[in-house]
């Protein structure tokens, strides 16, 4: 069975490139949503192995949903990887210090993804 993934943010655009690239990289997108809000029931109901997440997006950014990610049980093995257009020396450190297992910087592609995957031991 091929692993799980969720895609969240507020960009359709971002959304497909991230799910193509992840399908392509053996990964079922179990789906996406535009928003925190929007995400957490696809995350808690299913089981999720990786969760791409948008770090600027309006109601709930990527780190108010971190948190709220964090603060449950139901995180387990889940990885998250933020992704922004945020210069990636600080990004990367804000987005693991709030619980982040990575961060890729925008634009978002195969190599980055892959990399950060292999990184994460997922593929």
């Amino acid at each position: 069975m091929k692993k799980r993934c969720v895609v969240i943010d507020d960009n359709e655009a971002n959304r497909i490139v991230a799910s193509e690239i992840a399908e392509s990289l053996g990964f079922n997108v179990h789906g996406t949503a535009e928003s925190g809000y929007k995400a957490l029931d696809k995350v808690f109901d299913n089981d999720i192995s990786v969760i791409l997440l948008d770090w600027h997006m309006p109601e709930m950014d990527g780190l108010r949903f971190l948190g709220e990610l964090n603060a449950t049980p139901d995180r387990k093995d889940m990885k998250v990887i933020i992704y922004s257009a945020v210069e990636e020396g600080s990004g990367n450190s804000k987005a693991l210090s709030k619980g982040a297992d990575g961060f890729i910087s925008k634009p978002i592609t195969f190599e980055k993804m892959q990399a950060e995957f292999k990184k994460l031991g997922i593929i």
